[in-house]
């Protein structure tokens, strides 16, 4: 046909593929599956090392502090919003460290008679307590926002609903129409 217009290439699932276009729900589904499988990973790892320091344990720490981290952004890499996804995953790194760093220097060392010394002492623990929970707080935010974080990187290349000439592929002859395109 001389005057086509534009092609209507489905995907596998016979919808329109449309360059740039990210899925909210794959943006949802990927953080979430790869967050609860380190999770899962890391919990059935250290249940395994029962204990004994070796590979599994390691291997387990590792997992668990992957599935804390950086999965939990892996929805905003998928929508382009690197500097999103870099700075909640810095921010859990930072609170991660410092709860580990608070609690350890509030534990008493070289306690000898009459000396103690247990460095933040209890503001350790209660800081060791509220930097910790902003590791879980931070992961669930950016598992729940990467659904718009998909959205905004849509609208920002313009992505949305509109009219558009097509023929359509298949049979004896190619179909002639307009068809009703985009993702909503």
């Amino acid at each position: 046909v001389g005057y086509r217009i534009g092609v209507v290439d489905g995907g596998a699932d016979g919808s329109p593929v449309i360059e740039g276009y990210r899925s909210p729900g794959t943006a949802l589904l990927i953080p979430l599956v790869s967050t609860l499988g380190s999770l899962a990973l890391g919990g059935g790892l250290l249940c395994a090392s029962q204990g004994h320091s070796g590979s599994a344990q390691n291997g387990g720490i590792a997992a668990l502090a992957v599935g804390l981290t950086i999965a939990p952004a892996t929805g905003h890499l998928y929508a382009t919003e690197y500097g999103h996804a870099l700075l909640t995953t810095a921010i859990r790194v930072a609170a991660g460290a410092l709860a580990i760093w608070a609690y350890v220097d509030s534990i008493p060392k070289d306690c000898s008679p009459g000396q103690c010394s247990n460095g933040l002492g209890a503001a350790g623990v209660v800081l060791a307590l509220f930097s910790a929970l902003v590791v879980p707080i931070t992961a669930v935010y950016d598992i729940a926002d990467a659904p718009r974080a998909a959205s905004r990187a849509n609208e920002a290349h313009d992505h949305g609903l509109g009219l558009a000439p097509f023929v359509a592929r298949g049979g004896p002859a190619p179909a002639r129409g307009i068809a009703l395109g985009g993702h909503y």
